[in-house]
């Protein structure tokens, strides 16, 4: 079973712990299951996850130069554009319009670009940059055996008092005062800190989460059946705007990023349909680039809106030591009864196994989450009971792991990883 190396004898993280809470099924079969031990993902990615990894890859680079140049920060976009369309055959488009990668190469190009105008400078002028998507691995004093990954998106030092904390970046169609509480009580944040403190010797005192609003993605209105079941859109001035043709001298061309805004004299005010009919950007022969530097210039409260602080969180102690402990008991019990599985030496698919795995790892049956969305394990857990994930190939593919140390550890088993993306936790 996988988890074990040379380096680290168990690795493990956030993410498969929490699956394992949730539903031991489902983290067996993502995470441990197959005749190489590391489990198994679906084998397409959602867009809105795709386009976060990708908005991530963007950012990561530019902190990295901490002060970038334009052409740097260009650079960077393009990359992670590129990036992004060559995941197209990994992503579930078949309900997509068909511009759908232009439309969120957009997004991504858009929101980044703004994020530079908006949020840079103010981490430059308050922080000093430690590291950026640094790989750490905590092994707790309990048990050392155990390597605890985690991948914070940036290491800052705060400069009025010296402080570090973790910074992270989340994208999301809109942010709610609910995601902003969830986050002071999350592990994720406060066992972050734990690998951060172990490599440099240095308490973190805080976190931050970095909120990048999208806006939402909504189904087009089908005039003829009179419903909204067209293909979904991006709501964003970065993908769609609105467009007054000029008529010089009398009407001056005049672009629009929202239908509905607010006036000089502070009063809510709506576009004409007949004047302002709405394109997209990439069919306007505007420069994405050069439109978002006229709206932070003309506009900028529209950029400002996209983008919200959250906290600092302070430091979860109590949390933190009580995570320690029930995680450490936690992967000790899957160490042995993953063992246990392992010594029978037989095929997942043996009845022996079977009645074993469902005494050690049970179903929760709790197969539908948040907004109705079905486990994705589903198929292979329940509607397919018993079968070897290896064999459904149109539905699953092996595990793409999100540490570069269980990537490490799977390469150097001769393991080969598809070109897909590691899957992440999408906000909507």
């Amino acid at each position: 079973m996988g988890g074990g190396g040379a380096n680290h004898s168990w690795l493990t993280d956030r993410s498969r712990y929490v699956a394992g809470m949730e539903c031991k099924r489902k983290r067996f079969l993502t995470y441990h299951s197959g005749s190489h031990g590391y489990g198994y993902t679906r084998n397409t990615r959602p867009l809105e996850m795709v386009v976060g990894t990708f908005v991530h890859e963007a950012l990561a680079e530019i902190i990295e130069a901490w002060k970038p140049t334009e052409q740097q920060i260009i650079d960077a976009i393009n990359k992670a554009v590129k990036g992004f369309g060559e995941q197209a055959p990994f992503m579930a488009l078949e309900y997509e319009h068909d511009d759908v990668i232009t439309e969120q190469s957009y997004l991504i190009g858009g929101l980044v670009y703004a994020w530079t105008k908006i949020m840079l400078p103010v981490l430059q002028d308050e922080y000093e940059l430690v590291s950026v998507e640094r790989e750490e691995v905590w092994h707790p004093s309990a048990d050392p055996r155990i390597g605890f990954m985690s991948k914070p998106d940036i290491v800052l030092k705060r400069l009025s008092d010296g402080e570090l904390g973790v910074h992270d970046f989340k994208t999301a169609a809109s942010v709610t005062e609910s995601m902003v509480e969830e986050y002071s009580q999350s592990i994720q944040l406060a066992v972050g800190t734990m690998g951060v403190e172990q490599r440099l010797g240095t308490p973190v005192t805080h976190n931050v989460i970095h909120f990048l609003q999208k806006g939402s993605r909504s189904k087009g209105y089908d005039t003829d059946e009179k419903t909204y079941s067209l293909p979904k859109r991006q709501e964003s001035p970065f993908c769609r705007v609105w467009k007054r043709e000029g008529n010089p001298p009398l009407v001056e061309e005049n672009w629009q990023p929202k239908f509905k805004y607010r006036g000089a004299d502070g009063k809510m005010k709506t576009l004409s349909r007949k004047d302002y009919p709405r394109v997209n950007m990439w069919e306007s022969g505007r420069d994405l680039f050069e439109w978002v530097d006229e709206l932070f210039k003309d506009q900028r409260h529209v950029l400002d809106d996209m983008f919200v602080l959250a906290g600092p969180y302070p430091r979860q102690e109590g949390m933190i030591h009580h995570f320690t402990e029930e995680m450490v008991a936690e992967e000790q019990r899957w160490i042995e009864s993953l063992w246990a599985l392992s010594d029978t030496k037989l095929e997942e698919t043996h009845p022996q196994f079977q009645s074993l795995l469902n005494m050690k790892f049970p179903r929760s049956y709790q197969c539908y989450g948040k907004f109705g969305k079905r486990c994705p394990m589903y198929k292979g857990c329940i509607e397919n009971a018993g079968a070897q994930l290896s064999d459904m190939p149109d539905s699953y593919m092996i595990r793409v792991p999100h540490h570069e140390p269980e990537v490490e550890q799977m390469l150097a088993r001769g393991i080969t990883l598809p070109g897909a993306v590691a899957e992440t936790e999408v906000l909507e």
